[in-house]
């Protein structure tokens, strides 16, 4: 009996370990709802909700309904009651006791309590903690939600994505976005605000909203929140107030909260903002926040891109435009030269034959099979000699300039031809090609040699009774001289003789024209002192004719090689020009230079300026002495240029004359400094 009582003993004692053990608020009562036993889990249950009254007093034999508080006192004596009549086998429930300080959810368990007789003689509660349990739901659903919610955006960011890539109008793109902001964001009152590129000002954006934003009631809140953005180039993400009234101290009707989401573009620039606005105060969640921050570079997205399209518009329009300019432009390049009387034949940078006009086949009598292959073929399809057996092409795509004459013998004889070959540069400059003009000179060569030829011939015929003319005239002013009553006679037989010396010298000065430009003017070199010759020339011109003085000074000497008769002619041409024109009482400096040029500059100021300095930059004058002052210059600059010099004129017309002459300079080892060396100077 011992034995068997110690083993009861034992196991009771194992139960009562198991009992307090037990996590689970585990209690007893009889029929009576007298609490009967509890575990050690009952003061854990009592303290954590605040029930310290219970731990003052006794627990078992205390009556459970008492305990409670409604609603569960009369829900838990119902439920009892049905238990003990046998009417319910057994309960389960999940009862919230959670209160404002503390939350407590507990799954609870009723069960009969029966003893051998199978009577039932109390129930036993079994209650699990399912706080954390149910925290844990609530948060899974509430992630469920989200996630819900953000399925839902990502398709409405798909079909926004899809809008985005179709629209070239942001209008359509921008109102799908707000629409989206406006389900995101519940409540609130919401308005575009994109910056104008012309003037840098925020301005609304029209979209179709059911709650749009005044923004003229919010102005005063919205002013220092636009300067932020400005102030901060790089902020994306929301700016504003959860209440306006505790942040700045502002009542503005209807608005509490208000945000701005600010739309950056692809490189940071600041393109806009939305802003939102609640009547009461707001705050934005997490998720919500990063809604705002998807929509508003979507948005962004459709700002650039309708900008983008705007200026690939443009830029088209402006291509198809210069592309009809340049179609147009090619077609009248090609139709004038098709109409040129002068050859042109293009090619490539390669020398590949790419353009030869009509002309350049009536020129050479080619065959079509021209075009295509390269300008080294040119030599044998035309039988130019060197160097312009290639037209000056080959030299023309080095990026020279290739200019001169040649001969082309076709059947109907020999044909001299205008060469001119020039590269064809890019806007940078770089050689794309070379282009040569070729012009057929034959009958203006035969035109100018008849001329010349008629010129000489009429020269000689000229000078035969111009010479008879005036030996006649100079004999009778002889044999008149001492006879008295002539004077009328003998000045007209002075105007005969000096008439005749005019004529002698204009048959002289066609002649020399005639010679430049046939490219036969003469000149006799050798080396002389030119200080020397001009104190000779200018004391000559002093005796002969009246005019202001002359004065020489610069240089004591300088050496040059030219033709000194030629020299001279232009010396005496200048000096006498000035000295005709010169006002009375005035000097005419003449100033000698000598460095690598010698440089002869002679000055005065004049009344009215000769015909003849006008010559060099405009055509002659009609009477018949300023034209032959005119031709005198023309002579006289052609000869000095063909010595490798230069005459320059400026002034005149009543202004002070100045007139520069250049020569090649030589020292004593008779090398010219400043000309071309070994020039065929004839």
């Amino acid at each position: 009996m011992e034995h068997t009582k110690l083993d009861t003993d034992l196991v009771a004692l194992h139960r009562r370990g198991a009992w307090d053990a037990s996590t689970a608020l585990m209690y007893t009562i009889d029929s009576g709802f007298q609490i009967v036993a509890v575990n050690a889990a009952w003061e854990r249950f009592i303290r954590g909700n605040q029930s310290e009254p219970l731990l003052q007093q006794r627990v078992e034999g205390a009556n459970l309904l008492e305990a409670m508080r409604e609603p569960w006192r009369s829900e838990t004596e119902v439920l009892c009651r049905a238990i003990f009549d046998r009417q319910l086998p057994q309960h389960e429930a999940m009862h919230d006791y959670s209160t404002i300080d503390s939350r407590c959810i507990l799954h609870t368990v009723i069960t009969p309590l029966v003893n051998e007789q199978d009577e039932i003689i109390g129930a036993a509660f079994t209650s699990h903690d399912f706080t954390a349990h149910r925290a844990l739901q609530n948060e899974l659903s509430q992630q469920g939600e989200q996630l819900d919610v953000l399925g839902r955006e990502l398709q409405r960011l798909q079909r926004i994505a899809v809008q985005l890539i179709a629209d070239t109008d942001p209008t359509g793109s921008l109102h799908s976005i707000m629409q989206a902001i406006a389900e995101a964001v519940p409540r609130a009152a919401l308005a575009l605000l994109r910056i104008d590129q012309m003037t840098g000002d925020f301005a609304p954006q029209v979209v179709t909203l059911p709650n749009m934003l005044d923004l003229k009631t919010i102005a005063v809140v919205l002013r220092p929140l636009l300067a932020g953005l400005r102030s901060r180039p790089g902020q994306i993400d929301v700016v504003g107030y959860s209440d306006i009234g505790t942040a700045l101290g502002l009542a503005v009707p209807r608005v509490r909260a208000v945000w701005l989401q600010p739309l950056r573009g692809r490189e940071g620039q600041l393109l806009g903002c939305v802003v939102c606005s609640w009547p009461v105060p707001y705050r934005l969640s997490p998720l919500v926040h990063q809604l705002l921050n998807v929509y508003a570079a979507y948005a962004a997205l459709a700002i650039e891109n309708a900008s983008l399209y705007a200026a690939e518009v443009v830029a088209r329009r402006e291509a198809e435009r210069q592309g009809a300019v340049a179609a147009a432009g090619n077609a009248q390049l090609i139709a004038t030269l098709r109409a040129m009387a002068d050859s042109v034949i293009l090619c490539d940078q390669q020398g590949r034959i790419v353009l030869a006009n009509e002309a350049t086949e009536r020129l050479f009598q080619y065959t079509p099979h021209l075009l295509g292959p390269t300008i080294t073929a040119l030599a044998k399809q035309f039988g130019i000699a060197a160097p312009y057996d290639q037209l000056g092409l080959d030299q023309a795509i080095l990026n020279q300039v290739m200019q001169g004459e040649c001969e082309v013998r076709r059947e109907d004889g020999t044909r001299t031809l205008q060469i001119e070959a020039r590269p064809v540069r890019a806007a940078d400059g770089m050689v794309l090609g070379a282009v040569a003009v070729v012009h057929d000179a034959t009958e203006e060569r035969m035109a100018v040699r008849l001329k010349e030829e008629f010129l000489s011939v009429a020269a000689h015929e000229l000078k035969t009774p111009v010479t008879t003319l005036k030996g006649y005239a100079q004999l009778a002013l002889k044999r008149i001289a001492n006879l008295p009553d002539m004077e009328p006679i003998r000045r007209s037989l002075h105007t005969i003789d000096d008439q005749a010396d005019r004529i002698t010298r204009l048959v002289s000065q066609l002649l020399d024209v005639s010679s430049i430009h046939a490219g036969r003017l003469e000149l006799d070199i050798a080396r002389f002192e030119l200080v020397e010759m001009l104190q000779e020339v200018l004391q000559a011109e002093e005796r002969k004719t009246p005019g202001p003085a002359l004065h020489l000074s610069g240089a004591a000497m300088a050496w040059v090689d030219a033709d000194l008769d030629r020299i001279e002619q232009v010396v005496r041409g200048v000096v006498r020009s000035i000295r005709k024109f010169a006002s009375e009482g005035s000097v005419v400096e003449v100033e000698v230079h000598c460095g690598r040029m010698v440089e002869v500059v002679m000055v005065e100021q004049l009344v009215s300026g000769p015909t003849e300095v006008a010559h060099v930059h405009q055509a002659a004058p009609v009477m018949t002495s300023r034209a032959e002052m005119s031709l005198g210059l023309h002579i006289m600059q052609a000869i000095v240029e063909r010595h490798g010099g230069e005459m320059r004129i400026e002034g005149g017309n009543g202004q002070r004359l100045w007139i520069s002459l250049t020569l090649p300079a030589t020292h004593g080892t008779g090398r010219r400094l400043a000309a071309e060396e070994g020039a065929d100077i004839r």
